[in-house]
């Protein structure tokens, strides 16, 4: 379960939104708009509203990273560490 949440899951994730999505868009629209684009859309698509606030975060800081490294591989990182020490948590707290 771990390993789905922490690796399978952020690399599909990954892939649509930061590959696909960000960098097709990218191709059409500003970098910043695109960037707010893919954010909102990634925060929508986790339609949970409790943490709806803590993903737009953690979807800029994934295509923050996604920027900076220039490679799909920081964001993959960044987004497998949250998923993997948030599944570590929920088992912990049962």
């Amino acid at each position: 379960m771990i390993l789905c949440g922490a690796v399978v899951i952020p690399a599909i994730e990954e892939i649509v939104f930061r590959r696909m999505l960000f960098d097709g868009l990218r191709t059409k629209l500003s970098t910043p708009l695109a960037a707010i684009l893919v954010t909102v859309a990634f925060a929508l698509v986790h339609a949970q509203p409790a943490v709806m606030l803590y993903i737009a975060f953690l979807g800029t800081s994934l295509v923050l990273a996604r920027l900076w490294f220039q490679s799909l591989w920081g964001s993959f990182l960044v987004h497998a560490a949250n998923n993997a020490l948030l599944s570590a948590m929920i088992l912990a707290s049962l």
